[in-house]
């Protein structure tokens, strides 16, 4: 009784086994075929967890480098456009030029004007121009057609975005992606204004705010606002401007505008002259601490000219009056346009170079993404093959010592 006990579990030892190398010869033989560490959950529940995640981050940045290429390619047709409008408003200068000679007759200035129609409307065109659905020009608001013109309509009349002036850029990564012609077409004349970020500040520290105002007029101050601890926004507004009063300013510099912001704009000064000159300096000698605490930071603010949307309408208007005088003024304020049209295109092209070097930094982190996905999921296949040869030989050398002891049990029953 006992040897047939002892030779049934010596079979179901035997048995088992073989049925465990032959599993092992299946599973490691599959994953050699696969060339992947794991066919399930089951096999490495850590492992392929890693591998998931690693497989997302790739995706991810694969899905970034689609979309920066999208945006390159808006890009490059935003740098396009601009070229052409550069070449556009080139050649409205040069009517300008031409037509500003005294010895031109009122008729002789009208030709001037169906020129002028005409290179102006192909420019409102080039700023409505498109990629795919997009309007390069629209920023987040590319589905809407950038500028609207009524025909015969004068240039200032445009409609922007529907009057939607957010003029806010796309963005891919948190890069810009697009460039905003909105300054460069509806900018008016306009003093230094100078805003701060901050709503409703109280200085938490005492400190000297000093300041250079350029009025436009001719006129400089230099002067400087004390503010103490606790000051809210009427006092350092009241400050400010008994600061400029006392260094003999006229009337104010400073005001709540909007509602809970401090803002200083020489717009505010009686008598100001609109243009270029026209400046808000904080001076590097302010408390750098309580600037930052109220918003403002040192640098110039200067005012700007208008928009080339409002000096082609001013230079047609000048054309139909058959005024030379204003017409040679005009020729200012183009190089001005000019001058904010190319620098549109840097900015187009810069934001091309960086969207260019993060795609390359993405690609050195795809890189290193699949070296990191294949030490999760990839099998050493040397290593696997040594160990499927040593399986085989312990399955054929296990069947071999079963059928042996087969072949003894039948013997004692004989």
């Amino acid at each position: 009784m006992i040897d047939r006990v002892s030779t049934n579990l010596l079979y179901s030892l035997s048995s088992r086994t073989i049925q465990e190398n032959q599993a092992g010869v299946y599973n490691l033989s599959n994953k050699i075929n696969s060339g992947l560490k794991f066919s399930s959950p089951s096999d490495d529940p850590v492992g392929i967890i890693g591998a998931t995640h690693a497989k997302g981050r790739i995706l991810s940045n694969d899905q970034s480098v689609r979309d920066r290429e999208g945006a390159i390619s808006d890009l490059n047709a935003q740098e396009i456009a601009l070229n052409n409008l550069i070449d556009l408003t080139d050649k409205v200068y040069e009517i300008a030029v031409a037509s500003g000679n005294d010895t031109l007759s009122a008729n002789e200035r009208l030709l001037y004007k169906d020129e002028l129609r005409s290179v102006g409307e192909s420019i409102v065109k080039l700023i409505n121009s498109k990629v795919g659905d997009r309007f390069v020009f629209s920023g987040k608001q590319s589905n809407l057609q950038t500028l609207r013109l009524q025909d015969g309509a004068s240039f200032d009349q445009a409609v922007y975005k529907h009057n939607q002036n957010n003029g806010e850029e796309r963005t891919v990564e948190g890069a810009p992606t697009s460039v905003s012609l909105e300054d460069t077409l509806l900018g008016t004349a306009d003093g230094a204004t100078l805003a701060n970020r901050i709503i409703n500040p109280v200085t938490t520290i005492a400190g000297n705010l000093d300041f250079e105002v350029d009025d436009g007029n001719g006129n400089i101050f230099n002067f400087t606002a004390n503010a103490a601890i606790g000051d809210n926004l009427t006092t350092i507004i009241g400050s400010i401007n008994a600061a400029y009063v006392g260094a003999g300013g006229v009337g104010v510099i400073a005001q709540e505008s909007p509602a809970g912001y401090l803002q200083m704009n020489t717009n505010l000064i009686p008598g100001n002259a609109p243009n270029q000159t026209a400046r808000i300096s904080v001076l590097s000698s302010s408390n750098s601490n309580l600037t930052n605490e109220i918003g403002i930071n040192r640098q110039d603010y200067y005012g700007r000219e208008i928009g080339l949307l409002r000096t082609l309408t001013n230079f047609e208007n000048a054309l139909l009056a058959n005024d030379s005088v204003t017409i040679r003024g005009l020729i200012y304020e183009l190089k001005f346009n000019l001058g904010e049209l190319n620098t549109a295109r840097s900015k187009a092209g810069l934001l091309v170079s960086q969207a260019e070097r993060f795609n390359s930094s993405s690609e050195d982190l795809n890189l290193k993404l699949q070296s990191d996905l294949s030490q999760q999921q990839d099998l050493d296949m040397v290593d696997a093959t040594v160990k499927l040869n040593n399986l085989q030989i312990a399955l054929q050398t296990s069947v071999q010592t079963t059928a042996n002891l087969f072949s003894l049990s039948l013997a004692d029953f004989l």
